[in-house]
């Protein structure tokens, strides 16, 4: 048998496969495959040749839930996840007037069950509407949001930075600042959200407008151990 190449198929009724299905050469598939009605095979399938998957699976078995301002697209199988965050956020953080003051904003919360947070990435750029050349702040990804007045996230809680962090953005005036690392972070249902957060002494400036804005993408690889409940 040739070699078998799709660019994209969009199956919109239902499909039944009632006999063998014999691949012998390599299928190579680069576009997107949507299946939206039942897919019935009865009959045996053979793959003796490479199969090549140019994208990854989209998946919505098991998946969170994005944030407004925060579009998620999720990768992977019911069990194993990556989820890409895309991060628009206006006004999600807080600075103080000449002190320390700690805040965040929720991106995402995982589905109800057991959770393990297996690895963590961000390109952030935040924007402080003043004290934007601000370059001693702490950035990072948390199961609890920053809050109260302080410098650092760790003096906050710890778990304003287990997933991923911290990192010190070179300016507070939108320039992108990327980390990543593994994580094995077991979650339970009372700590399933995951909070941006940053924190800094913040400088004295006129105090009019202390808002501050994030965008940018963050990944989590993740997977759903269940729900024993």
């Amino acid at each position: 048998m040739s070699e078998i190449i799709t660019t994209k198929k969009v199956f919109k009724a239902e499909v039944v496969q009632e006999g063998p299905v014999t691949q012998s050469g390599d299928l190579v598939q680069s576009g997107a495959v949507t299946q939206s009605g039942a897919v019935t095979q009865s009959g045996a399938v053979t793959q003796s040749g490479q199969v090549t998957q140019s994208l990854a699976p989209i998946n919505t078995a098991n998946a969170g839930v994005a944030e407004a301002g925060v579009t998620a697209v999720e990768y992977g199988d019911g069990m194993l996840h990556t989820t890409k965050l895309t991060v628009a956020l206006a006004d999600c953080f807080t600075a103080d007037d000449d002190a320390a003051l700690a805040s965040g904003a929720k991106l995402y919360t995982f589905p109800t069950g057991i959770i393990v947070v297996h690895a963590a990435s961000l390109e952030i750029g935040v924007t402080m509407a003043e004290d934007s050349t601000q370059a001693s702040a702490e950035l990072g990804l948390g199961t609890l949001i920053g809050s109260g007045a302080n410098a650092t996230l760790g003096a906050v809680n710890a778990a304003c930075e287990n997933i991923l962090g911290p990192v010190t953005p070179s300016a507070c005036d939108g320039t992108m600042s990327d980390i990543g690392k593994a994580s094995g972070l077991y979650l339970a249902d009372a700590a399933n959200a995951v909070f941006l957060n940053l924190a800094a002494t913040w400088a004295d400036t006129a105090g009019t407008d202390l808002t501050g804005d994030a965008a940018g993408t963050v990944y989590l690889t993740w997977s759903f151990m269940g729900n024993p409940a």
